[in-house]
């Protein structure tokens, strides 16, 4: 009997290693190295009577393990293969200290991303990241590829036979934002879509209607049952949230920070449903 139990008790451990290898490797390599296009329906309040569908790309982290420019590029055609109307790219585009990373040289990753298409173009703000390296020659590569840098600008798009307002907001973290220099176009009544790299920032935006996109946080990178182990502290890790009257999607986007690690929060690109509310 005491034999039986022991042979037991060590095929269960066994199977308890064998399990935790194969979760160290799917939290390593599979998931992180993944890529899917996930829809999400949002309707904000008091948005104009159209429909957008926005395609939101943020932390790539091009360098950090298994994002290389074959991803990127393979990011870019599969995003195209949706036929987005707008592209959003929210920043974090380089690397920083992430263990097993490579930095890729920007003038090799910005015409990969300037192969993306859509009818009211590519838009896009820098990240902490991208501040924290060499932002100017980040932002002139992005805009040498034919990508639109609106970091604390605005510019009228058309939805529809509406109009709105796309207003690029800068980075939170680094300091190098300005929500007055960004709205200083805009009318106080107008709906805005507005774009950042980090969500906080929408805790400034007082008294507008419409919509704020952002990333940054990862989702969490690492969800454990009962506990998550968040790379990023904060409310809003990822999904639709109403903050202050308005309407904030987070995108847990595709790279990883720190530790080349995913767990239950798969790289994404956000295709948003953009609507009026029924």
């Amino acid at each position: 009997m005491t034999r039986r139990i022991l042979h037991l008790g060590l095929r269960i451990a066994g199977i308890v290693v064998c399990l935790g290898l194969l979760l160290i490797a799917y939290a390593l390599w599979w998931e992180p190295s993944s890529l899917r296009m996930a829809r999400y329906s949002v309707p904000p309040g008091n948005w104009p009577k159209c429909d957008l569908t926005v395609a939101l790309i943020a932390d790539l982290h091009i360098g950090s393990p298994y994002i290389d420019i074959e991803y990127v590029q393979r990011l870019v055609e599969r995003t195209n293969a949706e036929h987005p109307d707008l592209v959003l790219l929210l920043g974090d585009y380089d690397i920083n200290g992430i263990k097993g990373g490579n930095k890729v040289d920007v003038g090799e990753w910005a015409p990969v991303l300037g192969q993306l298409e859509a009818p009211l173009g590519v838009h896009a703000v820098l990240g902490n990241h991208d501040w924290w390296n060499d932002e100017v020659r980040i932002a002139q590569a992005l805009r040498d590829a034919g990508i639109h840098v609106d970091d604390n600008d605005s510019e009228q798009i058309n939805c529809g036979s509406e109009k709105l307002w796309l207003v690029g907001l800068g980075d939170t973290l680094t300091g190098n934002d300005d929500i007055r220099r960004a709205l200083r176009r805009v009318p106080k009544d107008a709906p805005i879509l507005a774009f950042a790299h980090e969500p906080d920032v929408v805790q400034q935006l007082k008294a507008r209607s419409g919509l704020v996109v952002a990333g940054h946080t990862h989702g969490g990178q690492v969800r454990l049952p009962f506990l998550t182990d968040q790379v990023v502290d904060g409310p809003w890790l990822e999904g639709h949230y109403t903050v202050n009257y308005m309407d904030l999607f987070v995108t847990s986007g595709i790279g990883t920070s720190i530790l080349p690690i995913r767990f239950r929060v798969p790289p994404e690109v956000a295709i948003l449903q953009v609507s009026e509310k029924p």
